[in-house]
């Protein structure tokens, strides 16, 4: 660019080419032996051309030229002298401008070869930069030193999340974050770093982060310049990759629950309709009654069992109308209060103006009421406290990480419950399987309270 120095530093490079064309062939005294200052213009040329190529040493030539010839044409200058016939002159003069063209062109012509050479290798460089700033994997290369030439921003923030420290200069094993990410030892380290193999292996840090890690060498011609990582995170492939697994379970166990439990109620029906006739065969106190009603008993939990396993399955029998969640919290609310242990607070925090929601509001009494029942034995005979909430929200009320069933479309609104305890807790093993049918932790549970719930809220 033609900067104002630049211009400055072009303007003096030719003033003193036509100062010095000036002395050599103005104030030439012929009593000069040899013309030594005939080519004291010649490093000016040269400059010329190095520093403002082509135009500059045609322009500084040209300048050059002008005063040489006119020089020479008013009899002055080292081509006129007397001995010297008027050819032997041109020839001289010609030879003299062509020397300094060539020699000055050329240089100029390597050094603009040499500076767009350059650029492109700029070019070039910021666009692989660009590229490797761009991609979504964290990628660091080092020499065989261990220096580290290149360190996108992707490890940058690998290496710390928070920013506030830049990824390390050269790689040790000193460093427990570079041992974790490459796997480097005081023993493998230069070994590895001139290594000629390509791996592709997974690592998981401390945090339960996972990474794909792909190593390869850096080759100049024949020989390993250095290696270079590449780290892809698959934290959360890996994540929603477990939760297709675990929807895809539930369903199977949905789908098995469901034809067990449709089978089942139909010899259930048989079972219950033939204990009623013969409940009406027998005649008064009849020594068989007592066994017919416990037959029946037994046959109407059965039956509710089978509607809870259905429930799950999302097959049980529904009707469909506008429901105030607010209402059916309070109504189960006052049925648990009474069952609850004296221990045990129950807070209730409803929205108010809370909207309707279309549903079945016999299931939805079972998802409280089972939701209820699941926090009244976690508080167990602890003092504690049961908090169940209504909310409405827009955008995403749950993390995604968090939710088990997630088929919503669109950013809502939504409207949800919340029942939050301060039981015991549970640890990450019993958390996934919560929704399993018939896993229970408590030793008379029977392991589908949740599993309900799951198939209420899934149909």
């Amino acid at each position: 660019a033609w900067t104002v120095p630049r211009v400055v530093e072009a303007m003096v490079a030719m003033a003193s080419v036509a100062v010095l064309g000036f002395l050599v062939f103005w104030a030439y005294d012929p009593a000069t032996p040899g013309r030594r200052l005939l080519y004291a213009p010649f490093p000016l040329l040269i400059w010329a051309g190095i520093r403002f190529g082509i135009p500059g040493a045609a322009t500084a030539n040209l300048i050059l030229s002008v005063v040489a010839m006119g020089a020479t044409a008013l009899d002055t200058g080292p081509f006129a002298s007397p001995t010297l016939g008027v050819n032997e002159r041109l020839f001289q003069l010609w030879l003299f401008v062509a020397i300094n063209a060539i020699t000055a062109l050329v240089v100029a012509g390597v050094v603009e070869d040499r500076k767009r050479g350059a650029r492109a290798l700029v070019r070039i460089q910021d666009r692989l930069r660009s590229v490797l700033e761009a991609t979504a994997d964290a990628i660091v290369a080092a020499d065989t030193e261990g220096n580290v030439s290149f360190a996108n921003r992707r490890f940058a923030a690998l290496w710390d999340p928070s920013g506030s420290e830049a990824p390390p200069m050269r790689l040790t094993h000193d460093d427990p974050r570079v041992a974790a990410l490459l796997e480097l030892t005081d023993q493998q380290l230069p070994e590895l770093l001139e290594s000629e193999q390509e791996i592709l292996d997974e690592v998981e840090l401390d945090d339960g982060r996972t990474f794909e890690r792909f190593a390869a060498p850096l080759r100049r011609k024949d020989w390993v310049s250095g290696r270079i990582w590449a780290l892809r995170d698959l934290t959360e492939r890996r994540r929603l990759e477990e939760q297709v697994q675990q929807n895809r379970r539930l369903e199977s166990l949905g789908l098995l629950a469901g034809g067990i439990a449709h089978d089942f109620n139909n010899l259930l029906v048989a079972i219950m309709g033939n204990a009623d006739l013969a409940e009406a065969a027998l005649e008064g106190r009849h020594p068989a009654r007592d066994h017919v009603d416990e037959v029946l008993r037994a046959s109407q939990r059965a039956a509710d069992l089978c509607q809870q396993m259905l429930a799950y399955a999302g097959k049980g029998r529904s009707a469909v109308e506008p429901v105030d969640l607010n209402d059916v919290v309070q109504e189960m609310t006052e049925l648990m209060e009474v069952s609850l242990p004296p221990t045990a607070e129950l807070t209730l925090r409803l929205s108010p103006d809370l909207k309707a929601v279309n549903g079945d509001v016999v299931q939805l009494r079972q998802v409280v009421l089972n939701l209820l029942t699941n926090a009244a034995d976690a508080v167990g005979r602890r003092r504690g406290w049961i908090e169940v909430a209504t909310f409405e929200a827009t955008g995403d009320p749950v993390r995604e990480q968090d939710a088990v069933v997630d088929e919503r479309s669109g950013l809502g609104p939504w409207v949800g419950v919340r029942v939050a305890d301060t039981g015991v807790g549970m640890d990450e093993e019993t958390r996934q399987r919560i929704f399993d049918p018939f896993f229970s932790t408590k030793a008379r549970g029977r392991g589908l309270g949740l599993a309900a719930v799951l198939g209420i809220v899934r149909g």
